[in-house]
């Protein structure tokens, strides 16, 4: 697992040092890099397929790019406000900028290594994403299952096209139940927000049970949970350091401390 760790790291570090802008870093917050999803992009690209590491390195990082240039995006608040300071105007222009700045250097990256089959690749994914965010946006969905599959498509679509290109699937249904975990230990700390959806699904799960709405949601967490443990229990020994990274982050949610477990 150290080998892996040591690997991380040089990546981010890489990372780091192409987003690193002066200008940009006096105003607006350092980009995230997704350390869960940066590990799962370093399994999913095979070191056998490249001549040298510099190669590799160019498909994970500029697929980090992009996910850095959609989140960066995400930041920027769709309304404007007539009463908006000078201050708060010039960070949302340079979060738009900034999130063009990193796509540009994607682009710049992979003309390098001149393979315009995984450039369209990503185009489509991007396409794919932001279809998503749009039906998001414009509430397009009709339940809380098909709201919480397209928030996991917007978050997974990327390396699941990467993955397709590259020929190796078997990590994805990990990375969505990741995923899905998350969102729903989000959506429990605002059950009591303004989403009908949940409440909605909330009242039908609790259907001929004395399970409150957050028992109820403990419940699915630790469902989902216990899904995921299935599927990296099916993994090949080849992803023996990938099942115990995942197998630490589910520890680390806590979930297996309670009652619900307990009782089961």
């Amino acid at each position: 697992m150290n080998n892996s760790t040591n690997e991380i790291q040089r990546l981010k570090n890489r990372i780091e040092d192409k987003i690193d802008h002066a200008f940009l870093g006096k105003y607006i917050q350092k980009p995230n890099i997704d350390d869960n999803k940066l590990f799962i992009l370093s399994k999913i690209v095979p070191k056998d397929r490249f001549s040298n590491h510099l190669n590799r390195d160019t498909y994970i990082i500029t697929t980090m790019l992009v996910q850095i240039a959609l989140d960066t995006h995400d930041l920027v608040p769709a309304d404007n406000k007539p009463d908006e300071n000078k201050e708060h105007l010039l960070t949302k222009q340079l979060h738009v900028l900034a999130g063009d700045y990193y796509s540009g250097l994607y682009y710049y990256l992979l003309s390098e290594i001149d393979d315009f089959k995984f450039i369209n690749r990503l185009a489509i994914a991007i396409k794919e994403i932001n279809e998503c965010k749009m039906k998001l946006y414009y509430k397009e969905y009709n339940s809380y299952q098909a709201y919480l599959q397209l928030k996991i498509s917007i978050e997974t679509l990327l390396i699941e096209n990467v993955s397709s290109f590259l020929g190796n699937n078997q990590l994805t249904a990990v990375l969505k139940k990741w995923v899905m975990i998350k969102l729903l230990l989000a959506d429990k700390n605002c059950i009591y927000e303004d989403n009908l959806f949940l409440l909605t699904w909330l009242e039908e799960q609790q259907k001929n049970t004395f399970q409150t709405y957050e028992e109820k949601m403990d419940q699915k967490i630790h469902d989902e949970l216990l899904l995921l443990e299935k599927e990296l229990n099916t993994l090949p020994q080849q992803y023996s350091d990938f099942k115990s990274y995942f197998s630490r982050q589910t520890h680390h949610l806590n979930y297996f401390n309670t009652s619900i477990v307990e009782e089961g």
